[in-house]
């Protein structure tokens, strides 16, 4: 038996999208766990890009609402995974988002600072896995902490090193916010509150929890079904492009 493949037209596809993505009046999602889980993943490179997509998309939006989920019930979760980039994904996703990329970020983050650190610090892997657990421990005691805080809690953060030498951008800043952001990579610590207004990049800094162990290809599976119908219809190039994967 022959199955023809459906085809959509454009207009199809809007129409799909702007109901399955909550566009429409009568479609309004009235809880950001709701906005989130119905574009499977939100931008958040721009901390106001969350608030952003939920005003668009929620019936009565409220950034007390959006801060409710990220910082006291924790059901939506900041990530950096799918292109190297800051996502918000449901909690519940988190796991399957940190097997299937995360992970695989986070190791070429702490590649590249090691890297770094050994170059200019003479620093090792023996090194930053104990700087790591000192930064846990002193950040267990404090609760919540800015990066300042931490780095005047754990002075190996004041390290600096040279940033493009040579360039005329050349910088010599700390070494705090990479290793505090390959920590948050690695799910070790996660961002708080931020520091200012809710369009601030700047946070404070908890111990997180560990996500469960799942293994890379059924994470990698789970994602694509996610994405697929999330974003579907889809070709095999644009799901490579979201995920960040190879060809």
């Amino acid at each position: 038996m022959t199955h023809t493949r459906p085809k959509f037209t454009d207009e199809q596809r809007r129409r799909r999208l702007t109901t399955r993505h909550l566009l429409t009046p009568a479609a309004r999602a009235t809880t950001p766990e709701q906005v989130t889980e119905a574009l499977l993943a939100l931008h958040a490179t721009d901390p106001a890009s969350v608030y952003l997509t939920m005003a668009a998309r929620m019936a009565d939006p409220s950034a007390a609402e959006l801060e409710r989920a990220l910082y006291e019930d924790h059901s939506l979760v900041r990530m950096l995974c799918m292109r190297r980039t800051m996502f918000v994904v449901p909690r519940e996703l988190a796991p399957v988002v940190d097997a299937s990329t995360a992970r695989t970020v986070a190791a070429r983050e702490r590649k590249k600072l090691l890297k770094d650190l050994n170059d200019q610090l003479g620093h090792d892997e023996a090194w930053f896995a104990a700087t790591q657990q000192t930064v846990l421990t002193a950040l267990s005691g404090l609760g919540e902490a800015t990066a300042a805080q931490i780095a005047d809690a754990v002075p190996e953060l004041k390290a600096k090193i040279v940033m493009a030498e040579g360039k005329p951008y050349e910088a010599r800043p700390r070494i705090t916010s990479r290793f505090l952001g390959v920590m948050a990579a690695e799910s070790r610590i996660r961002r708080g509150r931020p520091l200012g207004t809710w369009a601030s990049s700047q946070y404070r800094w908890t111990v997180a929890e560990p996500h469960p162990d799942l293994p890379a290809d059924e994470a990698k599976a789970e994602l694509a079904t996610r994405y697929l119908t999330a974003f579907g219809p889809s070709t095999t190039e644009d799901l490579k492009w979201w995920t960040g994967r190879k060809p």
